[in-house]
């Protein structure tokens, strides 16, 4: 670039300047119009726009021409930028293209801060109003932050000028719920109402209803239920099956972590297991507590046969039978306040035939009978054998879950080798459901003139056993041994 030579200055002493021309171009001045004097006017006469060569500056070995817009508006087909600074503090511009009106508000050095007072041919976005708390004007930068919470955020991009709102977790909003199941007005999916609310509800359906224990129904418009299937007893674990069960207050106790556990006293739940027992007549009274009971009852032992005995005929008799057993099962409903208990006693031995063992009973829920007795002989001493049937066991009247009726007694049996010596062996009693014994039997061995009485039965319901005499100096009458009582015996569970 060449220095024009018809730049000069003069010093203010000098008195003397050249008078700066006004020159009219159809464009604004660059910094390579140098070759006027300073202060030189210069008028776009498109624009209108008025400048004035302020000064020369010194660059690189170069010198150029800085120019001072002082014109009222600047009119051009680009918006203004940073580097246009040399405009007074209050210049406006107009942008053609954009249509955007701009203003200079500051000049640091050879920096302009150039404001965009409008938006297109629209006056300029004062305030943002939101749903609730008013307007909100912008700061001293005019800025005005879009802030998202509750999942929503707000990204803005400078190079793009734009402001995205998303959501946190996802890119779509729910607008609908899917359910499980639905019944006319509910519908799948499930619609919000028209303030946008889906209303959400508890409750129970019938046992068996679903393979879901808990499923969503919706059975009305804008609403679905979240139900829970109740219990059904079944043979077998089944899934579908499954649900809510609810627990008999007299029988469970919940505490506040909804554990469950067994009462007691009170409850189904055993915690003591107690017996009463029974050898004489008397009046059961239940143990408090108690749930369920196993009465067990044994009824009396019939007497052992006997006979009488002289120099022409012996004895020999058969045992009495045993008492029958039975059992019942029964609950405190059952048994009520108390029950009658009745022990039949065992048969007395007989001269002759035993008698039979009492009858006993548990109220009038059980009831059995006792033995027979053992049949007496005298069989003749002029020889031969002999002998006498045992009496028949008892059997159940009323019977209860299980029953079993008395042994029989044993016969006696008499062996007449010769009249000096007479083998003879008398019944023993029957045994029950206690005992597999009762009376032992008794045994003479041919001495003449002896015998014995019958024992007495030794288990709960045994029959006595028979008497047995070889030809004794007499009469001598021998009686059988006498059947045992019976017994009650009562299992109580608390």
């Amino acid at each position: 670039m060449v220095i024009p030579t018809n730049q000069q200055a003069y010093s203010v002493s000098q008195g003397t300047s050249t008078i700066p021309a006004f020159v009219f171009q159809t464009r604004d001045p660059t910094v390579e119009d140098t070759v006027y004097q300073l202060y030189t006017r210069w008028v776009n006469t498109i624009t209108k726009g008025i400048w004035y060569l302020e000064a020369f500056v010194p660059s690189d070995g170069f010198i150029t021409a800085q120019w001072r817009a002082v014109g009222p508006i600047v009119v051009s087909e680009v918006p203004p930028t940073t580097s246009d600074y040399l405009y007074p503090i209050g210049q406006t511009w107009i942008d053609t293209v954009g249509m955007n009106y701009w203003g200079l508000v500051n000049v640091t050095g050879t920096v302009a801060t150039w404001e965009d007072l409008s938006s297109g041919v629209a006056a300029g976005i004062l305030t943002l109003t939101g749903n609730t708390g008013g307007s909100v004007a912008g700061d001293g930068s005019r800025n005005v932050d879009l802030i998202g919470s509750g999942g929503v955020t707000v990204t803005g991009n400078p190079g793009t000028h734009t402001l995205t709102i998303s959501l946190t977790g996802g890119s779509t909003a729910i607008d609908s719920v899917g359910v499980d199941a639905f019944t006319g007005p509910g519908t799948n999916p499930v619609l919000p109402d028209a303030s946008g609310e889906i209303f959400v509800t508890g409750g129970q359906i019938s046992a068996a209803s679903t393979a879901n224990v808990i499923r969503t129904d919706s059975i009305a418009a804008n609403t679905y239920t979240v139900q829970v299937q109740r219990s059904k007893v079944e043979p077998v674990s089944t899934v579908a099956s499954n649900g809510v069960s609810h627990f008999n207050s007299g029988d469970f106790t919940i505490d506040n972590n909804a554990f469950v556990s067994l009462s007691s006293p009170g409850s189904t739940a055993f915690t003591a297991v107690n017996i009463q027992t029974f050898t004489s007549s008397g009046t059961y009274t239940p143990t408090t507590g108690m749930k369920y009971c196993i009465v067990e009852i044994v009824a009396g032992g019939g007497g052992g046969g006997g006979g009488t005995s002289n120099n022409a005929n012996s004895v020999i008799s058969g045992g009495g039978g045993g008492g029958a057993y039975t059992r019942g099962i029964f609950n405190a409903a059952t048994i009520g306040a108390s029950k009658p208990v009745t022990i039949g006693t065992g048969g007395s031995g007989g001269g002759s035939t035993g008698n039979t063992g009492g009858t006993s009973s548990f109220g009038s829920l059980l009831s059995v009978a006792g033995g027979l007795g053992g049949v007496g002989n005298e069989p003749s001493s002029t020889g031969g054998n002999a002998s006498a049937a045992g009496g028949s066991g008892g059997s159940a009247i009323t019977s209860g879950s299980f029953s079993i009726q008395g042994c029989p007694g044993d016969n006696g049996w008499m062996i007449d080798v010769n009249q000096a010596g007479i083998l003879g062996i008398s019944g023993y009693g029957g045994s029950t459901f206690m005992g597999e014994e009762s009376a032992a039997p008794i045994i003479n061995t041919g001495v003449v003139g002896s015998g014995s009485n019958g024992t007495n039965g030794l288990v709960y319901g045994g029959g006595g056993s028979g008497a047995v005499a070889n030809n004794s100096l007499g009469p001598i009458v021998y009686t059988g041994g006498t059947g045992a009582a019976g017994i009650c015996v009562i299992t109580e569970y608390i």
